[in-house]
């Protein structure tokens, strides 16, 4: 298994963190997360502490106005959509 990238781990934080606030917090649950961020070794300067607030907010912003969810498409539509296309149906 891959190891996990530095930016999964950042994103991840900050999307745990606006889920476990549903998606509100104050600036002593702020600091909190800067110390999460620290822990996984993130360099804390006002750079990162900007960029880490911005992905937070983003984040808050799916969290509170989530994609809507498509409908299945059934067999029969999935062969309509493939034959618009051009493409042949598969057997």
């Amino acid at each position: 298994m891959p190891a996990i990238h530095a930016v999964q781990k950042i994103a991840s934080l900050a999307a745990k963190f606006v889920v476990e606030q549903e998606g509100k917090w104050n600036h002593d649950d702020w600091e909190g997360l800067l110390q999460k961020a620290a822990k996984i070794g993130l360099e804390l300067n006002s750079e990162t502490e900007r960029n880490l607030g911005m992905l937070a907010e983003s984040a808050k912003h799916f969290y509170l106005h989530p994609p809507k969810k498509k409908a299945a498409a059934g067999p029969a539509k999935a062969v309509a959509k493939r034959a618009a296309k051009g493409e042949r149906a598969r057997a």
